[in-house]
C-alpha cells in the first residue's frame, strides 16, 4: 500500500472518528430528550388520572344528590328541571360556601310552574315516598329585590350564575343577602355575634345565620358546571397525554436511530482501525520479503561466479587436450604405432571426461535458467510492490545499488531467456485460440439446452394448469349436482332433461341468473328465530336494568356506610388523640421537670390520613425535634408517650422489655417514679438488668441454666408495695440467679 493510500486511510479514520463523536453527542441528546419526554408523559398521565378521578367523584356526588332529591322518580313529570346543583354555575373557590348557604334546598327538586309542582306532589304521594320540591316563579313575575349588603362586602350572589331567569329569581331570594367572609374564624364569629340577623359563609363551608351555626363542609362541592369544567379539563388532559405520548414515541424512535447510527460509526472506526493495522503488517511483510530477495540475489550471483570458474577450468583442460593432440600428431611420424595408440587412447579418455563435464555443466545451466526464470517472476512481483512503495519512502543509496545490480543481472538473464519466452507465448496463443473455440461451442450447446429446458418448463406449466382446470371443473360439476339434489330434489340427468324456463326478450340465461341472485341478495337472510331472539333480548335488558339499579343502590349504600365509618373513625381518633395528648403533656412535665411536650397532627384538616408528631422540650432547651435529644432523653420521651397511651386506654397489665436500658441514674429514678404511679391500677412485668429497677419490684424471676441440665426458673418475693402483690415484676440477669454462664 502506498503512502497516499495510507494518508487517505488515516483521513477516513479521522473522519469516521469525528462522525462517531457526533453520533455519541446525538445519542446523548436523544437520551435527554427521551428522558424529558418520559417525564412529561408521566406528568400528563398523573394529571389525566387525577382529572378522571375528579370527574368520577363529581358524577358520584351529583348522582347521590339526585338520588336524595328523588329526581329519578319525577323525571316523567313535565317541568322538572333537576336539583339546584344541576342548573347553576358557581365559582370554584366558593362552591362549599354556596352549598352551606342553600343547604336547606340542596336535596330539593326544582319544578317550573304550579301545575308541574302539583303533578310532582301527586307523583310522590302515589309512590309512597317523600321528597322536597321547590316551585319556581312564573316567567312573567317580577324578580324580588335582594337585600343590600354593606359597602365593600363580598356578596355570594355575585359568584353564582344561571341562564334561567326563574332560577336567578330563586337565587336572589335564597342568597341575595349572604356575605362571604374570608377572614379567620375569630373574625367571622365576631361579626356573627355583632350582627345576629345576617348570614355569613366562608370559603371552607362554614355558615353563620340566624337559624344556627354550622362548621365544616357538609357536601363534596359538586355542581353541574364543576362537572363540565372537570370533563373539559379531563379532555384537555387526554389531548395533552396523547401529544406527550406521540412526542415520547418520536423521541424513542429518534433515540433508536441515533443509537443505530452511533453503533454503525463505531463499527466503521473499528473496521478502519483494523484495515490500518493490516496495511502496516503488509508493509512490514513486504520489507521482509525484499530483504529475502536481496539475499537470494546475492546467492545467485555467487552460484553464477562458481559456474563461470568451472567453465574457465573446462576450457583450460580442453585447450591443454588440444595442445596435447597437436603435439601427438606432430610426433606421430617419429613415434611408433604404440605411442600413437597410447595417445589416441588418452585423447579418447580426455574427450569422454570433457563430455561428461560438459553434460554436467549443461544440467547446471538448465537449473540456473529455471532459477533465473523464478527470479524474473519474483522480480516482476517485487517490482510492482516496489512501485507502490516508491511514492511512500525514497530508497536509500544502498538499496539503489542493490536494485541496480539486480536489474543488470535480470536483464542479462532476460536476454538468454527471450527465445524460450517467445516460443512459450506462441504455444500459449495457440492453446488460447483452441480453448476459445471449445468455449464458443460449449456456449452454443448451453443456449440450446436452456431453450429446451424453458420449452419443457412451459409444457409442464400448461399441463399442470390444465390438470387444475380439469379438477376445478370436476369440483364445480359435483357441487352443481349436489346443489341440484339438495335444493330441487332431482338428479343431474333429470335437471339436464328438464325444459329451460322462458327468458325475457333480449336476456340470456347467465344474465337472468345474475338478476335473480341480486334480487335474493336484496331480500337478505331470513331469520326464523328473530321473534325469540327479540324476546330474549328484552328479558336480558330488563334483567340488566334491574342489576344496574341494584348496583347503584349498593353503591349509594356503600357510600353511606363509608361516610358513617369515616365519621366514627374521626370521632374515635379525635377523642383518643385528645386524651393521649393531655396525658402526654402531663407525663412530660413529670419526666422532665420544668420541661414541656405535646402531640401535633401533621394534617389536622384530614384526620383520616394525618400523622402524629411528638414535640418535647426539656427545661432550658429550645428543642422541638426528637433527633436533637440524647439517647436517654429520646427513650424517656418514648416512655412518656407509651404511658400516656396506657393512661388514656388502661389495661389490666403491661409488659416492658428493657425499656430503661439507655437511661442514666437521674432519668431512671424518674422512670421508677412513673412506675410507682401505675402500680395501683395495673400489673407491670418488666424485663430488666438494672439493679434499681429490681429493688422496687415486688418479686423477681430469673432463668438459670445449669451445665448438662434444662433451664430452671428461680423466683424471690422481696417485699410488698402499695397495690396488689406481684405488680411490678422484673426479671434479673443470669448472674443474679447464680449462673456464672
Amino acid at each position: 500500500m502506498t503512502e497516499t493510500e495510507l494518508k487517505r486511510l488515516d483521513a477516513q479514520l479521522e473522519k469516521a472518528a469525528g462522525a462517531s463523536r457526533v453520533a455519541d453527542r446525538t445519542e446523548s441528546a436523544g437520551e435527554r430528550v427521551a428522558a424529558e419526554a418520559e417525564e412529561t408523559l408521566r406528568v400528563c398521565t398523573a394529571r389525566r388520572q387525577a382529572g378522571r378521578a375528579r370527574v368520577e367523584a363529581l358524577e358520584l356526588a351529583l348522582d347521590e344528590a339526585r338520588a336524595r332529591a328523588g329526581v329519578e322518580r319525577l323525571y316523567t313529570v313535565s317541568g322538572v328541571m333537576g336539583t339546584l346543583l344541576d342548573v347553576v354555575e358557581v365559582n370554584d373557590d366558593l362552591v362549599l360556601a354556596f352549598e352551606a348557604a342553600v343547604e336547606a334546598v340542596l336535596d330539593a327538586v326544582l319544578v317550573q310552574g304550579g301545575a308541574s309542582a302539583r303533578a310532582a306532589v301527586e307523583r310522590l304521594r302515589a309512590s309512597g315516598s317523600g321528597g322536597n320540591i321547590v316551585p319556581l316563579a312564573p316567567a312573567g313575575e317580577e324578580p324580588g329585590v335582594p337585600r343590600t349588603l354593606p359597602r365593600k362586602a363580598e356578596a355570594l350572589r355575585d359568584a353564582v350564575r344561571s341562564a334561567d331567569p326563574a332560577v336567578s329569581q330563586l337565587l336572589d331570594r335564597l342568597i341575595g343577602d349572604v356575605e362571604v367572609v374570608r377572614a379567620g374564624p375569630e373574625a367571622v364569629i365576631e361579626r356573627a355575634l355583632r350582627e345576629p340577623g345576617r348570614t355569613f359563609v366562608t370559603p371552607e363551608g362554614d355558615r353563620f345565620s340566624p337559624l344556627g351555626w354550622r362548621i365544616g363542609a357538609g357536601r363534596a362541592g359538586a355542581t353541574r358546571a364543576a362537572l363540565e369544567t372537570a370533563r373539559t379539563a379531563d379532555t384537555d388532559a387526554g389531548i395533552a397525554f396523547e401529544r406527550a405520548l406521540t412526542v415520547f414515541e418520536e423521541a424513542r424512535h429518534s433515540l433508536a436511530v441515533a443509537r443505530s447510527a452511533a453503533r454503525e460509526t463505531r463499527q466503521q472506526v473499528d473496521r478502519l482501525s483494523g484495515a490500518q493495522a493490516s496495511d502496516e503488517a503488509t508493509r512490514v511483510d513486504l520489507a521482509r520479503q525484499l530483504e529475502l530477495l536481496a539475499a537470494e540475489d546475492t546467492a545467485a550471483k555467487d552460484e553464477q561466479a562458481a559456474a563461470a570458474a568451472v567453465v574457465e577450468e573446462a576450457e583450460g583442460v580442453l585447450a591443454e587436450s588440444e595442445n596435447r593432440l597437436a603435439a601427438a600428431e606432430a610426433a606421430q611420424e617419429a613415434e611408433s604405432a604404440l605411442a600413437e595408440a597410447t595417445a589416441r587412447r588418452e585423447i579418447a579418455e580426455v574427450e569422454q571426461a570433457l563430455g561428461e563435464r560438459r553434460r554436467e555443466l549443461e544440467m547446471r545451466m538448465v537449473a540456473l535458467e529455471e532459477r533465473v526464470s523464478l527470479l524474473a517472476a519474483r522480480r516482476e512481483e517485487v517490482a510492482g510492490q516496489l512501485d507502490e512503495l516508491a511514492a511512500a519512502d525514497e530508497p536509500s543509496s544502498a538499496e539503489d545499488e542493490a536494485l541496480g545490480r539486480l536489474a543488470e543481472l535480470l536483464s542479462a538473464l532476460e536476454d538468454r531467456l527471450g527465445r524460450g519466452i517467445a516460443a512459450a507465448a506462441a504455444e500459449t496463443e495457440r492453446r488460447v485460440a483452441a480453448s476459445g473455440q471449445r468455449v464458443a461451442r460449449l456456449g452454443e450447446t448451453r443456449l440450446q439446452r436452456e431453450k429446451l429446458e424453458r420449452a419443457l418448463a412451459a409444457d409442464r406449466e400448461r399441463s399442470q394448469r390444465l390438470e387444475i382446470e380439469r379438477a376445478e371443473a370436476r369440483v364445480r360439476e359435483q357441487t352443481a349436482e349436489e346443489r341440484v339434489r339438495r335444493e330441487f330434489d332431482a338428479a343431474a340427468a333429470e335437471a339436464l332433461a328438464a325444459e329451460a324456463p322462458p327468458l325475457p326478450a333480449g336476456v340470456d340465461a347467465g344474465t337472468r341468473v345474475r338478476q335473480l341472485e341480486r334480487e335474493l341478495a336484496a331480500l337478505g337472510p331470513v331469520n326464523p328465530l328473530a321473534a325469540e331472539e327479540l324476546t330474549a333480548l328484552v328479558d336480558r335488558r330488563a334483567f340488566l336494568d334491574g342489576q344496574l339499579a341494584d348496583v347503584r343502590a349498593a353503591r349509594r349504600e356503600l357510600n353511606r356506610v363509608i361516610a358513617a365509618v369515616d365519621a366514627q373513625i374521626v370521632e374515635t381518633f379525635t377523642a383518643a388523640f385528645a386524651d393521649v395528648e393531655r396525658h402526654f403533656s402531663a407525663l412530660v412535665a413529670t419526666l422532665f421537670p420544668g420541661g414541656s411536650g405535646r402531640l401535633v397532627l401533621t394534617e389536622p384538616e384530614d384526620l383520616l390520613s394525618t400523622g402524629v408528631e411528638i414535640e418535647a422540650r426539656p427545661a432550658g432547651r429550645n428543642v422541638r425535634r426528637l433527633s436533637l435529644l440524647s439517647g436517654g432523653e429520646r427513650a424517656l420521651v418514648a416512655l412518656g408517650f407509651l404511658f400516656a397511651v396506657f393512661r388514656s386506654r388502661p389495661s389490666p397489665f403491661y409488659v416492658l422489655d428493657e425499656v430503661e436500658a439507655a437511661l442514666d441514674d437521674v432519668n431512671l429514678g424518674r422512670f421508677l417514679t412513673l412506675v410507682d404511679e401505675f402500680r395501683p391500677d395495673a400489673q407491670l412485668l418488666i424485663v430488666s438488668h438494672q439493679k434499681r429497677t429490681m429493688e422496687v419490684a415486688d418479686a423477681l424471676y430469673g432463668i438459670s441454666l445449669q451445665p448438662g441440665s434444662a433451664s430452671k426458673v428461680v423466683s424471690e418475693k422481696i417485699g410488698a408495695h402499695s397495690g396488689l402483690a406481684g405488680r411490678g415484676e422484673s426479671r434479673a440477669p443470669a448472674t443474679a440467679a447464680g449462673d456464672p454462664s
